[in-house]
């Protein structure tokens, strides 16, 4: 979840070109089994190139959008519905509309509810397909949303499990400190959880703060070696600060752990 951004930017910059090979919250900054992570790491694409009629002035539309770059799915999801109603043709508009459903979904407590609206954003993001949308966003949150709704368990550990999905929830909703605090309990609770630590990292580094995300995705590369996710995500931060040299040989780690990611 490396980029195809250009050299010369600043931080906010490079979250917002954030492209992505393959899959892995895209850069996709994919984030592994959850989804909703990788939207989260995306979502600062704003969607598939606008026709340039959907690229007009309108309030409601740039309000929205601003909301789903700025992760607040939640907030977004409604405004979103509106604007797919009033022009169905926009493509950047209902993929980001389904891509906030399935956000939503994460909030949701009940399993069958859960489900159900992730079902829902899957036929959401198939009509953005047949709108003629081929971003490697949408093929890869296709590819990672089975028919059937269905989602996996962060650990077998229920008490962790509990805290990753609380912490994935609050992320959805744009709380930033309040999901880090989520992913923390479940670190402490079981310090081989890869994700706690990478999600930890993550949110540091979704606030710009580039050395405390490098400090997390290290150790996260720690508790495994062999999954390539930390050490790109681990490479965006260093490249944020900079150290381009540094940058570069953690992306060759990443292809290392996984030559076909």
């Amino acid at each position: 979840m490396s980029s195809t951004r250009s050299i010369a930017v600043d931080i906010n910059d490079l979250r917002d070109q954030k492209l992505c090979f393959n899959v892995g919250r895209y850069h996709l900054r994919f984030r592994k089994l959850s989804i909703l992570t990788l939207i989260c790491a995306a979502l600062m694409t704003a969607g598939p190139a606008l026709a340039e009629d959907e690229a007009k002035s309108n309030p409601k539309r740039d309000r929205a959008l601003e909301l789903y770059k700025q992760g607040k799915m939640v907030d977004a999801m409604p405004l979103l519905e509106e604007l797919a109603a009033e022009n169905p043709k926009d493509t950047a508009v209902v993929e980001s509309w389904g891509s906030s459903v399935l956000s939503y979904a994460q909030t949701l407590s009940d399993a069958d509810s859960r489900k159900k609206a992730r079902i829902r954003a899957r036929s959401i993001l198939l009509k953005a397909q047949a709108l003629g949308d081929n971003s490697d966003f949408l093929q890869t949150l296709l590819r990672q949303l089975p028919e059937d709704g269905s989602f996996s368990a962060f650990s077998d550990k229920k008490d962790v499990d509990e805290a990753m999905q609380q912490a994935e929830a609050d992320f959805a909703r744009g709380d930033l400190e309040k999901a880090r605090q989520g992913y923390m309990r479940a670190h402490l609770l079981d310090p081989q959880q890869y994700y706690a630590a990478l999600f930890i990292g993550d949110t540091f580094f979704k606030q710009h703060q580039l050395a405390f995300a490098g400090e997390w995705f290290a150790q996260a590369s720690k508790v495994n070696p062999n999954i390539e996710t930390a050490y790109r995500y681990w490479g965006d931060a260093l490249l944020g600060e900079g150290k381009l040299a540094d940058a570069r040989s953690k992306y060759i780690e990443a292809v290392l752990a996984d030559p076909y990611k």
